[in-house]
């Protein structure tokens, strides 16, 4: 492995650099900046993921789960399936009950319909609302009402008595009431049935506009299920996409290989995560164990910085996905640093005093990604 000229980060060499801000100030930008790369570099695996998925999973017919669910021991492919299945046949039903209905068959017609006894009930509600006002600018049924008139419940004296057919008489001559009954029973009466004929005007006019909003409600559940079809597809890939994802990341590196006998298309992407998901580990294994300590204390190792923000540049520049390989016999630091030292990175010192270089010949996966470029 290279420790000097192209993978020595450690000198600033014959170059002219950029004045450098305060050491402190550079440990913090750069924690900064591997914060940044860091989630950009998940942000592209998660993108990788979907793209290799796309081609694994662009049939999700009973056969090619059939299939994936046999070869890669995926579980409950089959059972989405079926769900799915189940939801479009309910999604049709429903939409066959929909189109039975006047709202949805008729929509002009009965939208016509409904305006017109809204704008009848809005009339009556309005003549009403008048009638009211004219009890309410009596100065009689003020008075009536402050002195409790109005209150079933309330008891009245003989005096009291005598004051309230004073004011009702006034209050029958100033909106015409019927003065051949008694006078008492015949307001409370008059005034009860017309709060009974708002309240009704009211309600009716609620029950109009919930109807019309019912209506605008099943016409976009009918454009719904009309489109449920491709949307329930939709959803039912992005759902076997999840599973299969969380089955490859989860299971032994041979289903990878399993996998990637579908196609070279397949087994590029599947070298492209590996990459991938190798570049995010190292981001973050660098920032936790030597940027963010050095930004926190203010460290004074210029060189280190700048050594690491090397790093850092290299690592996120790298895109030669296809000179590593799917399962762990290549070093993905040493292809994407030129073998810069990986002080501080436990996993990439363990394989080089595991296997002596950056490729590892005897690995157990090193024959499954022969055997995988030898059936190209």
């Amino acid at each position: 492995m290279a420790t000097s000229g192209e993978g020595d980060l450690t000198g600033v060499g014959a170059r002219n650099e950029p004045p450098s801000p305060p050491v402190g100030d550079g440990w913090r930008a750069l924690a900064d900046a591997f914060g940044r790369d860091l989630t950009a570099a998940t942000a592209e695996l998660d993108r990788a993921w979907d793209e290799l998925l796309d081609l694994a999973l662009d049939d999700v017919s009973d056969a090619r789960l059939t299939e994936l669910e046999a070869r890669l021991g995926v579980p409950g492919l089959l059972q989405l399936r079926e769900e799915h299945d189940d939801r479009i046949v309910a999604a049709q039903a429903r939409r066959a009950e929909l189109v039975e209905m006047d709202e949805v068959a008729r929509p002009s017609d009965v939208a016509a319909r409904i305006e017109a006894e809204l704008a009848a009930a809005r009339t009556r509600f309005t003549e009403l609302e008048h009638e009211l006002a004219r009890w309410e600018a009596s100065s009689a049924h003020r008075v009536l009402v402050a002195r409790g008139f109005f209150e079933p419940e309330r008891t009245r004296g003989w005096w009291a008595r005598r004051g309230d057919r004073r004011l009702l008489r006034r209050l029958a001559l100033e909106l015409g009431l019927p003065t051949d009954g008694e006078l008492p029973e015949v307001a409370r009466a008059a005034r009860r049935e017309l709060r009974a004929r708002l309240d009704g005007a009211r309600a009716l006019e609620a029950r109009l506009l919930s109807r019309r909003r019912n209506q605008a409600g099943l016409e976009r559940e009918r454009a719904s299920l009309t489109s449920a079809p491709s949307r329930l597809h939709t959803e039912l890939r992005r759902r076997c996409r999840e599973v299969v994802r969380r089955h490859l990341e989860d299971g032994a590196v041979e289903l990878r290989y399993e996998l990637a006998r579908d196609g070279a298309e397949v087994a590029a992407g599947l070298r492209r995560i590996a990459g991938l998901q190798a570049r995010v580990d190292y981001l973050r294994q660098l920032a936790v164990s030597r940027v963010t300590p050095a930004a926190r204390a203010g460290d004074a190792d210029r060189a280190g910085c700048l050594a690491l923000d090397r790093l850092r540049e290299r690592l996120v520049a790298f895109d030669a996905w296809h000179r590593g390989g799917i399962g762990g016999h290549v070093l993905w630091w040493d292809l994407m640093t030129g073998g810069a030292p990986a002080d501080g990175l436990p996993e990439v010192e363990a394989f080089l005093a595991t296997w002596g270089g950056p490729v590892a010949h005897e690995h157990p996966t090193a024959p499954l990604e022969a055997e995988l470029e030898s059936s190209r």
